[in-house]
Protein backbone atom coordinates (compact mmCIF):
# COMPACT_ATOMS: atom_id res chain seq x y z
CA UNK A 1 0.00 0.00 0.00
CA UNK A 2 2.77 2.21 1.28
CA UNK A 3 4.54 1.49 -2.76
CA UNK A 4 1.53 2.68 -4.10
CA UNK A 5 1.32 5.41 -2.19
CA UNK A 6 4.73 6.76 -3.22
CA UNK A 7 4.52 5.84 -6.39
CA UNK A 8 0.91 7.68 -6.99
CA UNK A 9 2.55 11.03 -5.34
CA UNK A 10 5.27 10.85 -7.62
CA UNK A 11 3.48 10.50 -10.83
CA UNK A 12 1.20 13.26 -9.53
CA UNK A 13 4.00 15.63 -8.66
CA UNK A 14 4.91 14.81 -12.14
CA UNK A 15 2.14 15.37 -13.35
CA UNK A 16 1.94 18.74 -12.14
CA UNK A 17 5.29 19.74 -13.24
CA UNK A 18 4.71 18.79 -16.96
CA UNK A 19 1.31 21.10 -16.63
CA UNK A 20 3.22 24.06 -15.20
CA UNK A 21 5.82 23.60 -17.85
CA UNK A 22 3.86 23.58 -20.43
CA UNK A 23 1.70 26.59 -18.98
CA UNK A 24 4.98 28.37 -19.06
CA UNK A 25 5.32 27.49 -22.32
CA UNK A 26 2.10 28.72 -23.26
CA UNK A 27 2.30 31.64 -21.76
CA UNK A 28 5.73 32.58 -23.00
CA UNK A 29 4.58 32.00 -26.46
CA UNK A 30 1.29 34.24 -25.90
CA UNK A 31 3.53 37.22 -24.49
CA UNK A 32 5.70 36.81 -27.28
CA UNK A 33 2.70 36.79 -29.65
CA UNK A 34 1.50 39.71 -27.61
CA UNK A 35 4.36 41.83 -27.39
CA UNK A 36 5.16 41.45 -31.63
CA UNK A 37 1.21 42.49 -31.98
CA UNK A 38 1.78 45.40 -29.85
CA UNK A 39 5.14 46.29 -31.60
CA UNK A 40 3.28 46.06 -34.98
CA UNK A 41 0.18 47.94 -33.96
CA UNK A 42 3.07 50.56 -32.14
CA UNK A 43 4.63 51.25 -35.29
CA UNK A 44 2.00 51.58 -37.66
CA UNK A 45 0.36 53.90 -35.08
CA UNK A 46 3.72 56.15 -35.22
CA UNK A 47 3.88 55.90 -39.13
CA UNK A 48 0.48 57.11 -39.58
CA UNK A 49 1.20 59.84 -36.94
CA UNK A 50 4.26 60.81 -38.72
CA UNK A 51 2.47 60.70 -42.18
CA UNK A 52 -0.55 62.80 -40.78
CA UNK A 53 2.25 65.58 -39.42
CA UNK A 54 4.53 65.64 -42.45
CA UNK A 55 1.50 65.94 -44.54
CA UNK A 56 -1.15 68.14 -42.28
CA UNK A 57 -1.99 71.08 -44.34
CA UNK A 58 -0.65 74.28 -42.56
CA UNK A 59 -2.23 77.61 -42.36
CA UNK A 60 -0.71 79.89 -44.29
CA UNK A 61 0.42 83.38 -42.41
CA UNK A 62 3.41 84.39 -44.62
CA UNK A 63 1.34 87.38 -45.30
CA UNK A 64 0.06 88.57 -41.98
CA UNK A 65 1.25 91.15 -39.94
CA UNK A 66 0.50 89.52 -36.64
CA UNK A 67 -0.72 85.82 -35.67
CA UNK A 68 -3.77 85.41 -33.73
CA UNK A 69 -4.46 82.49 -31.65
CA UNK A 70 -7.99 82.36 -33.15
CA UNK A 71 -10.05 81.95 -36.12
CA UNK A 72 -11.95 84.78 -35.28
CA UNK A 73 -9.36 87.45 -34.48
CA UNK A 74 -10.55 88.33 -31.02
CA UNK A 75 -8.31 86.94 -28.50
CA UNK A 76 -5.04 87.06 -28.70
CA UNK A 77 -2.08 88.37 -30.86
CA UNK A 78 1.26 88.79 -31.02
CA UNK A 79 3.32 90.76 -33.97
CA UNK A 80 6.52 90.13 -34.64
CA UNK A 81 8.10 94.23 -34.92
CA UNK A 82 11.68 93.00 -35.12
CA UNK A 83 13.29 89.91 -36.25
CA UNK A 84 16.26 88.60 -34.07
CA UNK A 85 18.30 88.33 -37.88
CA UNK A 86 17.43 92.40 -38.30
CA UNK A 87 19.61 93.01 -34.97
CA UNK A 88 22.22 90.53 -35.50
CA UNK A 89 21.26 88.34 -33.24
CA UNK A 90 21.20 90.68 -30.19
CA UNK A 91 17.24 90.90 -29.61
CA UNK A 92 13.75 90.92 -31.45
CA UNK A 93 10.61 92.44 -30.08
CA UNK A 94 6.98 92.03 -30.13
CA UNK A 95 3.41 93.44 -29.37
CA UNK A 96 1.06 91.57 -27.54
CA UNK A 97 -2.64 91.91 -27.36
CA UNK A 98 -4.80 90.37 -25.37
CA UNK A 99 -7.82 90.46 -24.83
CA UNK A 100 -10.26 90.16 -21.42
CA UNK A 101 -12.30 86.59 -22.53
CA UNK A 102 -8.47 85.03 -23.96
CA UNK A 103 -8.32 81.46 -22.24
CA UNK A 104 -4.80 81.05 -19.95
CA UNK A 105 -3.23 78.34 -18.42
CA UNK A 106 -4.29 79.38 -15.25
CA UNK A 107 -8.42 79.80 -14.43
CA UNK A 108 -9.42 83.45 -14.34
CA UNK A 109 -6.24 84.57 -15.54
CA UNK A 110 -7.03 85.43 -19.26
CA UNK A 111 -3.52 84.94 -21.72
CA UNK A 112 -1.69 83.18 -18.59
CA UNK A 113 1.21 80.78 -20.01
CA UNK A 114 2.30 78.42 -17.81
CA UNK A 115 4.96 79.15 -14.82
CA UNK A 116 8.24 78.83 -17.18
CA UNK A 117 11.71 80.11 -17.19
CA UNK A 118 13.87 81.30 -20.02
CA UNK A 119 17.30 79.47 -19.61
CA UNK A 120 19.53 81.99 -21.44
CA UNK A 121 17.48 85.14 -22.10
CA UNK A 122 16.11 88.63 -20.49
CA UNK A 123 12.37 89.34 -21.16
CA UNK A 124 11.66 93.14 -20.68
CA UNK A 125 8.00 93.76 -20.67
CA UNK A 126 6.47 97.43 -21.09
CA UNK A 127 2.96 98.17 -20.34
CA UNK A 128 0.95 99.90 -22.90
CA UNK A 129 -2.51 99.70 -21.62
CA UNK A 130 -4.66 97.77 -19.82
CA UNK A 131 -3.87 95.87 -16.22
CA UNK A 132 -0.94 93.75 -16.43
CA UNK A 133 -0.10 91.35 -13.40
CA UNK A 134 3.48 89.12 -13.29
CA UNK A 135 4.22 86.08 -11.33
CA UNK A 136 7.72 86.40 -10.47
CA UNK A 137 8.68 82.87 -8.75
CA UNK A 138 5.71 83.22 -6.70
CA UNK A 139 5.30 87.49 -6.57
CA UNK A 140 2.55 88.56 -7.82
CA UNK A 141 2.87 92.09 -9.54
CA UNK A 142 0.84 94.90 -11.35
CA UNK A 143 2.70 96.74 -13.46
CA UNK A 144 1.36 100.36 -14.04
CA UNK A 145 1.00 101.65 -17.72
CA UNK A 146 3.92 102.93 -19.23
CA UNK A 147 6.52 100.87 -16.39
CA UNK A 148 8.57 98.52 -17.70
CA UNK A 149 9.44 94.85 -15.92
CA UNK A 150 12.77 93.08 -16.52
CA UNK A 151 13.17 89.54 -16.07
CA UNK A 152 16.28 87.58 -16.05
CA UNK A 153 17.06 84.22 -17.65
CA UNK A 154 16.46 81.91 -14.70
CA UNK A 155 13.60 83.53 -13.09
CA UNK A 156 10.00 80.97 -12.90
CA UNK A 157 7.63 83.30 -14.63
CA UNK A 158 4.04 84.15 -15.70
CA UNK A 159 2.00 86.90 -16.65
CA UNK A 160 -1.93 87.91 -17.29
CA UNK A 161 -4.25 90.45 -17.94
CA UNK A 162 -5.80 91.45 -15.16
CA UNK A 163 -8.20 94.36 -15.91
CA UNK A 164 -10.99 91.86 -17.14
CA UNK A 165 -12.69 92.92 -20.72
CA UNK A 166 -10.33 95.73 -20.91
CA UNK A 167 -7.61 94.60 -23.34
CA UNK A 168 -4.21 94.24 -22.42
CA UNK A 169 -1.23 95.78 -24.35
CA UNK A 170 2.63 95.06 -23.80
CA UNK A 171 5.83 95.60 -26.15
CA UNK A 172 8.25 93.00 -25.37
CA UNK A 173 11.49 92.96 -26.00
CA UNK A 174 13.92 89.71 -25.33
CA UNK A 175 17.89 89.64 -25.33
CA UNK A 176 19.76 88.06 -26.70
CA UNK A 177 17.72 87.17 -29.98
CA UNK A 178 19.02 83.41 -30.22
CA UNK A 179 16.47 81.81 -30.03
CA UNK A 180 14.59 83.35 -31.86
CA UNK A 181 10.84 85.16 -31.71
CA UNK A 182 9.85 81.87 -34.03
CA UNK A 183 8.75 80.23 -30.52
CA UNK A 184 6.26 82.45 -29.84
CA UNK A 185 4.77 82.47 -33.36
CA UNK A 186 4.24 78.95 -33.55
CA UNK A 187 2.33 78.73 -30.42
CA UNK A 188 0.02 81.48 -31.45
CA UNK A 189 -0.19 79.78 -35.16
CA UNK A 190 -1.25 76.14 -33.68
CA UNK A 191 -3.12 77.44 -31.33
CA UNK A 192 -5.12 79.09 -33.92
CA UNK A 193 -4.72 75.99 -36.22
CA UNK A 194 -5.84 73.37 -33.92
CA UNK A 195 -8.45 75.69 -32.23
CA UNK A 196 -6.89 76.35 -28.74
CA UNK A 197 -3.54 75.24 -27.45
CA UNK A 198 -5.47 72.96 -25.21
CA UNK A 199 -5.79 70.46 -28.29
CA UNK A 200 -2.75 70.73 -29.11
CA UNK A 201 -0.30 67.58 -28.96
CA UNK A 202 1.60 68.05 -25.58
CA UNK A 203 4.17 66.17 -27.45
CA UNK A 204 4.61 68.85 -29.74
CA UNK A 205 4.43 71.83 -26.77
CA UNK A 206 7.34 69.59 -24.66
CA UNK A 207 9.49 69.90 -28.09
CA UNK A 208 9.07 73.78 -28.45
CA UNK A 209 9.75 74.25 -25.06
CA UNK A 210 12.71 72.33 -25.41
CA UNK A 211 13.89 73.36 -28.69
CA UNK A 212 13.75 76.98 -27.67
CA UNK A 213 15.48 76.71 -24.25
CA UNK A 214 12.71 77.01 -22.31
CA UNK A 215 11.66 75.12 -19.23
CA UNK A 216 8.54 74.36 -17.50
CA UNK A 217 8.60 75.64 -13.96
CA UNK A 218 5.53 74.06 -13.04
CA UNK A 219 6.26 70.28 -13.51
CA UNK A 220 9.74 68.93 -10.96
CA UNK A 221 13.14 68.92 -12.72
CA UNK A 222 14.05 65.53 -12.90
CA UNK A 223 10.27 65.32 -14.91
CA UNK A 224 10.87 67.81 -17.09
CA UNK A 225 14.65 66.20 -17.92
CA UNK A 226 12.95 63.29 -18.64
CA UNK A 227 10.42 64.47 -20.95
CA UNK A 228 13.33 66.24 -22.89
CA UNK A 229 15.19 62.94 -22.86
CA UNK A 230 12.62 60.44 -24.05
CA UNK A 231 9.72 62.76 -25.92
CA UNK A 232 11.52 65.15 -27.87
CA UNK A 233 13.55 62.30 -29.69
CA UNK A 234 9.95 60.94 -29.78
CA UNK A 235 8.30 63.62 -30.97
CA UNK A 236 10.66 64.57 -34.22
CA UNK A 237 10.13 60.40 -34.79
CA UNK A 238 6.58 60.82 -35.16
CA UNK A 239 6.89 64.06 -37.24
CA UNK A 240 6.68 67.57 -34.87
CA UNK A 241 8.50 70.01 -35.57
CA UNK A 242 9.47 73.06 -33.79
CA UNK A 243 9.38 75.18 -36.64
CA UNK A 244 6.67 75.73 -39.44
CA UNK A 245 7.61 77.85 -42.47
CA UNK A 246 3.67 78.42 -42.89
CA UNK A 247 3.68 80.07 -40.09
CA UNK A 248 6.27 82.63 -40.25
CA UNK A 249 4.33 86.08 -40.42
CA UNK A 250 5.94 89.17 -41.75
CA UNK A 251 7.27 92.12 -39.37
CA UNK A 252 5.67 94.81 -39.00
CA UNK A 253 3.70 97.38 -36.71
CA UNK A 254 0.42 96.01 -35.07
CA UNK A 255 -2.58 96.94 -36.44
CA UNK A 256 -5.47 98.43 -34.91
CA UNK A 257 -8.32 95.93 -33.39
CA UNK A 258 -11.68 96.42 -32.51
CA UNK A 259 -13.00 100.10 -32.76
CA UNK A 260 -9.52 101.39 -33.77
CA UNK A 261 -9.48 99.06 -36.70
CA UNK A 262 -12.70 100.51 -37.80
CA UNK A 263 -11.93 104.21 -37.19
CA UNK A 264 -8.35 102.90 -39.38
CA UNK A 265 -10.87 101.32 -42.03
CA UNK A 266 -13.12 104.55 -42.04
CA UNK A 267 -9.98 106.95 -42.32
CA UNK A 268 -8.54 104.83 -45.25
CA UNK A 269 -11.86 104.66 -47.02
CA UNK A 270 -11.74 108.69 -46.89
CA UNK A 271 -8.56 108.95 -48.04
CA UNK A 272 -9.40 106.81 -50.75
CA UNK A 273 -12.19 108.07 -51.91
CA UNK A 274 -10.97 112.04 -51.73
CA UNK A 275 -7.53 110.23 -53.81
CA UNK A 276 -9.93 109.44 -56.50
CA UNK A 277 -11.63 112.58 -56.55
CA UNK A 278 -8.29 114.87 -56.67
CA UNK A 279 -7.70 111.73 -59.29
CA UNK A 280 -10.83 112.73 -61.65
CA UNK A 281 -10.51 116.54 -60.88
CA UNK A 282 -7.14 116.12 -62.82
CA UNK A 283 -7.77 113.87 -65.25
CA UNK A 284 -10.79 116.74 -65.95
CA UNK A 285 -8.17 119.45 -65.87
CA UNK A 286 -5.46 117.56 -68.09
CA UNK A 287 -8.02 116.90 -70.58
CA UNK A 288 -9.70 120.27 -70.92
CA UNK A 289 -6.16 121.51 -70.86
CA UNK A 290 -5.41 119.41 -74.10
CA UNK A 291 -8.73 120.37 -76.22
CA UNK A 292 -7.69 124.33 -75.41
CA UNK A 293 -4.11 123.39 -76.84
CA UNK A 294 -5.43 121.62 -79.80
CA UNK A 295 -7.90 124.32 -79.99
CA UNK A 296 -5.76 127.19 -80.15
CA UNK A 297 -2.93 125.07 -82.57
CA UNK A 298 -6.00 124.91 -85.15
CA UNK A 299 -6.62 128.75 -84.63
CA UNK A 300 -3.43 129.06 -85.26
CA UNK A 301 -3.19 127.15 -88.67
CA UNK A 302 -6.13 128.85 -89.88
CA UNK A 303 -4.52 132.06 -89.01
CA UNK A 304 -1.92 130.80 -91.33
CA UNK A 305 -3.59 129.80 -94.40
CA UNK A 306 -5.73 133.38 -94.30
Amino acid sequence: FWHILAYWHIGLHSFVLCCQYFINVALRKMAFKATRYFAVVAALIMLGTRYMNTNRKRIDLNNEIGIWDTEAKDGQRYTVVTRSNETGGQSFRMHVYCSGKTQGFYPDKPCSPPMHIHDTQDEEFEAISGVFMVNLNGTELQIPVGQTVTIPAGIPHTYWNGGGSEPLQLWVRVTPGTPDEGFLEMVVALSQQFGGLNKVNPIQLVLLFADYGITLADMPEPLWLAAKKFLVPLARLLGFRSHYPEYVSRAGQPQPVGQAAEEAAAAAAATAAVEQVVAEVADTVRDEAVEVVEQGQEDANAKTEL
